[in-house]
């Protein structure tokens, strides 16, 4: 007898409630329409970097990609040689083309001879590209040789 009132509780509030609910804001699910559709906008329109030592070890081969994405992309290494602050830098302007690569060397060349940098501590290069959408990224890379 008692399982009867039970039932009917049941049911009288199963069917009382409305099925959907009311909300004051709209959830959605990350995907494409999400807020990860931002971040990606701005990875999709970025300046790709690649380091790495030469084949001697005396200097850094940037290679970058998607330059057509940007205004400008400076690079700058700095170091401390033999306890003597030293470093080179260098600008691209404008890039014509998707894909270029520099190298910078641990000390300087003259007339066709080049001069190499002993004793190499605190290596730094720093990459800054002012992309066409208007943002500016900087990635910092710090060397261990």
């Amino acid at each position: 007898m008692l399982k009867k009132p039970i039932v009917f509780l049941l049911i009288f509030a199963f069917l009382s409630f409305p099925e959907t609910t009311l909300a004051l804001k709209v959830r959605t699910k990350r995907g494409s329409s999400g807020s990860s559709g931002g971040s990606s906008y701005l990875l999709s329109n970025r300046v790709g970097y690649s380091v790495r030592f030469n084949p001697n070890r005396t200097g850094l081969i940037i290679s970058f990609s998607a330059l057509t994405n940007a205004n400008s992309v400076n690079y700058s290494l700095s170091y401390n040689a033999n306890g003597i602050a030293q470093g080179a830098m260098g600008t691209i302007t404008n890039p014509q083309v998707s894909t270029d690569s520099r190298e910078i060397l641990f000390g300087t060349c003259s007339g066709g001879v080049c001069r190499y940098h002993t004793n190499i501590t605190n290596a730094k290069l720093v990459i800054t590209s002012k992309l066409k959408s208007g943002y500016t990224t900087r990635k910092t890379y710090l060397i261990r040789i």
